[in-house]
């Protein structure tokens, strides 16, 4: 039963506490599609803690416990809920979309009476305020306990699910589903780069969490002597996993780290192979790094940008939210775009992950690296959502 997968009711005591103190108690609900929704939520968790130390977290998601564990200081409650489910991926860059309908039939006509039963939930563990990573359960949830719900998005599900109507109809019955909760927002905020502008949304800068060591230290960790000049370049699916195609041959002129690319710690002389548990923070390898290639997604975007790091892109065709990130990258990194023949000349063609682009690397490298931008959208919406929490406690 899922009362089963809830976690522990909090003691009389606890909630006498954290009501005498104004600390609060927050319920996240996060996507758990890909890792970027959850690098955000996580960014703005670790802003409330920073801001208000005893804040009481409950997390609702399938994305692992660790991600959280690792990006987040102090304690918290984890609960193993599918708060959504955005698309099955075939592979990080093509969605499968009958897989999607058949996964978004159960979800969603399971909705009324799980969102029901984390209601009472909710009510149990005395949260005060409700905030979700696009999930549309725990909005529903909210509405349902009476409380206040807030959005924190760059997209929703029915702007990203338009995009392929055309393609697969029965889409369009999900787009109305996710236009029909949002109605129930008590407030909505939207991260740069946003995709699809609300007017009733407050918008702030780019949420990204924050690197914790220094590059000298990070380039050591990954097994770089403070005499070894080459340059690092990092390479993430964004939590969805590198394609090695095999057969590509890494220059020894440079040394690469590979996140997500094996289940264990793999080491060669020019490359170091992490697990998506990586030992070495992620925000801190890609400040660390010379170059990210990188899938384009929202968190890794977001923690270039924060860095000032130079990005190579490989983008998704198909997903809407695709051209907006790639335009902010242009426009704010100087991204570069790759393909199958490396820098994107435009073809359409988007496959840099089979190791084309290697060849490109001087020029790559060469680019001019962006100046660090103001990514304080976690603090932003640590501070709403502190002033949302403070007026929810007095009613």
């Amino acid at each position: 039963m899922l009362k089963d997968l809830l976690g522990d009711k909090p003691s009389s005591q606890q909630r006498g506490d954290n009501r005498a103190t104004g600390r609060g108690t927050v319920a996240y609900f996060v996507s758990p599609h890909g890792f970027g929704h959850a690098a955000r939520a996580a960014a703005v968790m670790a802003a409330l803690r920073r801001r208000r130390p005893g804040i009481a977290l409950h997390v609702f998601t399938t994305v692992p416990r660790w991600f959280f564990d690792d990006s987040v200081d102090g304690p918290m409650t984890y609960h193993p809920v599918r708060a959504d489910v955005g698309f099955v991926q075939r592979d990080p860059f093509v969605e499968d979309l009958p897989a999607t309908i058949a996964a978004l039939g159960e979800f969603w006509g399971g909705l009324d009476s799980t969102a029901a039963e984390l209601a009472a939930t909710l009510r149990r563990l005395e949260v005060e305020l409700v905030v979700c990573d696009v999930s549309p359960l725990g909005l529903a949830a909210a509405d349902r306990a009476g409380l206040p719900g807030v959005l924190v998005e760059n997209f929703t599900w029915d702007w990203i699910y338009r995009g392929y109507v055309n393609e697969e109809p029965r889409l369009a019955e999900f787009v109305y589903r996710n236009e029909e909760i949002l109605a129930s927002v008590h407030r909505r905020i939207q991260a740069e780069p946003v995709c699809g502008p609300a007017e009733e949304a407050v918008r702030v800068a780019p949420v990204s969490r924050e690197p914790r060591t220094s590059r000298s230290a990070v380039r050591r960790s990954v097994g770089l002597a403070d005499d070894d000049s080459r340059p690092l370049v990092l390479l993430t699916m964004g939590g969805l996993g590198w394609r090695e195609k095999g057969g590509e041959t890494v220059p020894a002129d440079a040394f690469f780290v590979t996140l997500g690319g094996a289940d264990s710690i793999r080491r060669e002389p020019s490359r170091l192979v992490l697990p998506d548990r990586s030992p070495i923070f992620p925000p801190d390898l890609v400040a660390a790094a010379d170059l990210v290639v990188a899938k384009l997604g929202y968190s890794t975007v977001a923690e270039c940008y924060r860095a000032g790091a130079r990005l190579a892109f490989l983008e998704r065709p198909r997903f809407p939210e695709s051209d907006v990130l790639a335009a902010f990258c242009r426009e704010r990194l100087g991204g570069a775009s790759l393909n199958a023949t490396g820098v994107n000349d435009g073809d359409g063609d988007d496959d840099g992950d089979g190791g084309q682009w290697l060849g490109d690397l001087p020029a790559l490298l060469s680019r001019p690296a962006p100046e660090p931008g103001k990514a304080t959208g976690a603090e932003e919406i640590a501070r709403l959502l502190i002033e949302s929490l403070d007026r929810s406690s007095v009613r």
